[in-house]
């Protein structure tokens, strides 16, 4: 199958290969950190975020890119595992046509989600790979035979949500398009794909198990508990009432993803033409087209609406989860379907129907593509008022220092100064202003970039400090006298 595959899809796979380094080739070729990799880029233990429910996390990732963040090895092995996947999922819609071939690739290398992944360059290739692994399970339940897609499945569904859950969502939906989509026009019924649907069930039941019993088995010999961060720690322990207010917190995320509201912009009056050619197509082409399978086709294109918020709801079901833009790769699914609709009626639309719906997608594409570059440059800003103002806080810490290796406490947040470049929409993991106001990844950055380490004040001290006359009396960073030492701790007053 690998064979075929590489032998049939060869060109496809280089072209989202090519296409994946230029539209992010300025983060694969500079170092622009995230709290993520300012915290385990330089040495990340094998537990990786077991914490966090991703137990398979810091194994794939020090199996496929070393413990340390490497730019541009992170960077090419992500892009294969992209290529893989996009390739994988158009062969699963069947997609022929040429010009929506190169849609799909183009907007699923540039779609906001895979940018903000690419953010976190420091676990995309542990992503991406899951990803791969969540869309070849539902390929092998599919095309294979259930005694090999079954235990296969099953085993690359497991590693996929054990490296990061919302994955699983992501293959969830693309089993069910796959199946609404495959009875659109065909004759058959649900029952005739009973095979890959039993197959499907069956090994996302077992990878349900697997994950459970192996998530309890990593807490245990990693020594770490689960955070409470997007629910990981109370999933499938809420009240009805919490569910409710879940489910609204999905919708209006999802709602929010393609108009950007309150502000719409450009972004989202493109997003509102390509729902306006949904409902322009649901009119002329299910209401008004006189045959049998009217009430059909009515039903699925209700089920495409329902199943991509149901992405959202899926698993981090928690009445507080914030929706960044690593979770909403679901989304993609609307512009897929809109593609597939495509390339079906391509040469039944009307051609200056047809031609400018290109155009909008592709429009779309380019925007995303200027979208993740105007975040790669928030991100190298963030970059540089990082090491220039620890750098100026690293001298005056030198002319206090009393020891070898002196005791620093950061005390508040850092005001945010104004960001030249502002993503919409906003790229999680590219919008942070500076890493001075995160101890952790502070103390990393001064002791690999600027070569002073420090030890960090413990939060016991911290409240000491904060209780004191002398530290009501600091002014606060940059200010002269922002920087002073109390109790024989060095203090950086931030806000």
């Amino acid at each position: 199958m690998v064979v075929k595959l590489l032998k049939e899809d060869y060109k496809k796979i280089i072209f989202a290969f090519l296409t994946t380094l230029i539209v992010h080739f300025i983060k694969l070729v500079n170092y622009f950190p995230t709290w993520d990799s300012l915290g385990d880029g330089v040495d990340l233990p094998w537990k990786g975020m077991t914490n966090h429910g991703r137990w398979f996390s810091g194994i794939l990732k020090r199996l496929l890119a070393s413990q340390y963040d490497l730019q541009w090895v992170e960077g090419i092995i992500s892009a294969v595992f992209i290529a893989l996947t996009i390739v994988l999922i158009l062969r699963i819609f069947d997609v022929k046509n040429k010009v929506c071939q190169i849609l799909a690739i183009v907007t699923f290398v540039t779609f906001p989600s895979v940018t903000s992944t690419f953010a976190y360059m420091f676990w995309t290739p542990a992503y991406m790979c899951a990803l791969f692994m969540g869309v070849l399970g539902v390929y092998l339940c599919i095309n294979c035979k259930a005694k090999v897609a079954i235990p296969v499945a099953m085993l690359l569904f497991t590693l996929c949500i054990a490296t990061y859950q919302v994955y699983i969502p992501f293959s969830v939906t693309l089993f069910a398009f796959y199946i609404a989509t495959k009875l659109w026009d065909s004759e058959n019924k649900l029952r005739d794909y009973k095979g890959p649907i039993i197959s499907a069930v069956i090994a996302l039941v077992g990878c349900a198990v697997i994950y459970y019993v192996g998530g309890k088995l990593a807490v245990s010999f990693f020594n770490v508990e689960l955070t409470s961060y997007q629910g990981a720690s109370t999933v499938g322990l809420m009240s009805v009432s919490q569910y409710i207010i879940a489910a609204k917190t999905s919708f209006m995320a999802f709602v929010n993803y393609f108009l950007t509201l309150p502000k719409v912009g450009f972004y989202g009056a493109i997003n509102a033409v390509i729902i306006g050619f949904i409902i322009a197509f649901a009119i002329k082409f299910i209401l008004l087209k006189k045959d049998i399978k009217v009430i059909r086709r009515i039903c699925i294109l209700l089920l495409y609406s329902v199943l991509v918020p149901l992405t959202y709801f899926f698993y981090f079901a928690s009445p507080d989860v914030f929706y960044h833009r690593l979770m909403e790769l679901g989304n993609y699914f609307v512009y897929l379907f809109v593609i597939i609709i495509l390339n079906r009626y391509y040469d039944e639309m009307k051609q200056f129907f047809r031609r400018a719906l290109i155009c909008v997608i592709a429009l779309l594409c380019f925007y995303n593509f200027i979208n993740a570059n105007i975040a790669y440059q928030s991100m190298h800003m963030s970059y540089e008022r990082t090491y220039f103002e620890l750098s100026e806080i690293m001298m005056k810490v030198d002319e206090l220092k009393t020891e070898d290796v002196p005791t620093v406490a950061l005390v508040g947040e850092f005001e945010e100064g104004d960001n030249a470049v502002v993503a919409s929409p906003y790229i999680t993991g590219a919008a942070i202003d500076n890493f001075v106001q995160f101890p952790m990844c502070a103390k990393n950055f001064s002791k690999y970039y600027l070569d002073r380490d420090i030890v960090l004040a413990t939060d016991e001290q911290i409240e000491k400090i904060e209780a004191t006359e002398a530290f009501e009396q600091m002014p606060t960073y940059p200010q002269n006298g922002s920087i002073a030492v109390i109790d024989g701790i060095i203090v950086v007053k931030l806000s």
